[in-house]
């Protein structure tokens, strides 16, 4: 290819070339850049003639950069960042009048929480600016940083790498939510009841713990171990419902018997059963038994 003349090309046309590559659409790389669809169409066309190449061609999913536009789309992103760097020195940030336009990337729950509040103060503040939120997770949140297709990112997300910049912006508490006559809400309801029954996790890393019925994912694993800790070898360390198994296990009642007594499943029986044998340092079903004629929870 010819070299190119740079004093008859537009360097705005970098911008349009910039805002191509991360949305692979013509009419969102327009929106990026506040210009109509036709505007950034014939900026395009520009392009092509310049660099005598298609740059990028239509396909099923977007427009695809072609072999050259994936080789200038570096030299031309860190030009355009110099430019930015140069333009910007020794210029304040006034929110009360800058018009620029963010696009966000939130978690469903930081969309929930944050936003609402972050809108308000921006309208109120930064009337000029201009945000697009987009949903961001765990697996992507850093191709869309590194793409420059999201600016900030906010949720709970994994540790970035070192050429991104990481803030933390609150804490939050867990909650556990419960019908109003569920069992739990009449016994209390403590780290190990909580673990023994059965549970829904909403988890932002979506982990399984297989083969072990207290376990429903990372969270709850974490928890255990912190309980189990705790644990002291004394009756009293064991709740309501899991007294009640034990005392039912030493009076020779099958899982499927306690099951129907306590109206529970007997997959709940066999974790009470565990959870307590683990709070009392025992090992085997048969010291639970004798644990409970010692301790008078059943007639030996």
């Amino acid at each position: 290819m010819p070299a190119m003349d740079l004093d008859r090309l537009d360097l705005n046309l970098l911008r349009v070339f910039e805002a191509l590559m991360a949305e692979r659409h013509v009419t969102r790389a327009a929106a990026r850049l506040g210009l109509t669809q036709s505007a950034a169409s014939n900026a395009l066309g520009r392009l092509r003639a310049a660099f005598k190449d298609d740059l990028f061609q239509r396909t099923p999913t977007g427009m695809e950069p072609t072999a050259l536009a994936r080789e200038l789309a570096g030299p031309v992103g860190a030009a355009l960042d110099a430019m930015r760097a140069a333009v910007a020195l020794n210029r304040p940030f006034d929110p009360a009048r800058a018009e620029e336009s963010f696009t966000l990337g939130m978690s469903d729950y930081a969309e929930f929480v944050l936003a609402p509040p972050l809108i308000a103060a921006l309208r109120a503040r930064a009337p000029g600016v201009s945000v697009v939120v987009r949903h961001v997770d765990r697996e992507v949140v850093t191709v869309l940083l590194d793409e420059d297709r999201v600016h900030l990112a906010i949720g709970q997300l994994p540790e970035p790498p070192t050429r991104m910049t990481r803030i933390m912006l609150l804490r939050d508490e867990l909650a556990v939510l419960m019908r109003p006559d569920h069992p739990a809400a009449k016994e209390g309801l403590d780290l190990g009841a909580f673990l023994a029954w059965p549970h829904l996790l909403v988890s932002a890393v979506a982990s399984l713990a297989a083969h072990k019925p207290f376990f429903t994912g990372k969270v709850s694993e974490a928890l255990l171990e912190i309980y189990l800790s705790k644990g002291s070898a004394d009756e009293s360390a064991l709740t309501a419902r899991e007294k009640a198994v034990v005392q039912l296990i030493a009076e020779g009642k099958t899982n499927k018997q306690i099951a129907n007594i306590l109206s529970i499943s007997t997959k709940t029986v066999e974790t009470h059963r565990a959870l307590a044998l683990r709070k009392l340092n025992l090992d085997t079903t048969a010291a639970l038994i004798r644990y409970a004629i010692r301790n008078k929870l059943v007639e030996g």
